[in-house]
């Protein structure tokens, strides 16, 4: 993985409630992105399983998973996971080009699969920050 891209179209968001970072993984976009989740974005997860192409279930620890993709649109394929817990969603997705949209793909797939986009979006270094009431 390359360092994280810092300049336009790709800012590092480093704010309260929302952290955002883009990477490169083999030549392919990869995108992190946090914010503070609410019972909307719960919400949203429901009615992303209702759309179709996208899973949405519980995890052991009471938290929520979606897993979607791929999607292709603009000529790009990407796929993602977003996991609720501990009141944030860390959402990973992953590209099969440089660029989110409308340039020509590296790979057939996104670099990284659904299984390593989970394992990333669940990982406990997100929330290793948190008072230990909350983590």
């Amino acid at each position: 993985m390359e360092d994280a891209l810092t300049v336009a179209p790709y800012p590092l968001v480093d704010e309260t409630a929302e952290k955002i970072a883009h990477f490169r993984v083999d030549g392919m976009l990869a995108s992190v992105v946090i914010t503070q989740s609410t019972s909307a974005f719960e919400w949203e997860c429901q009615q992303g399983a209702e759309l179709g192409n996208r899973v949405c279930t519980q995890l052991p620890d009471g938290s929520r998973q979606q897993v979607w993709g791929p999607d292709t649109a603009d000529r790009v394929t990407a796929q993602g996971v977003t996991v609720w817990r501990h009141g944030y969603a860390p959402a990973v997705l992953a590209y099969n080009a440089p660029e989110g949209k409308e340039v020509a793909p590296v790979q057939p797939g996104p670099a990284l699969s659904p299984a390593e986009l989970t394992t990333i979006a669940t990982s406990d270094v997100w929330f290793s920050g948190l008072p230990a009431s909350d983590g």
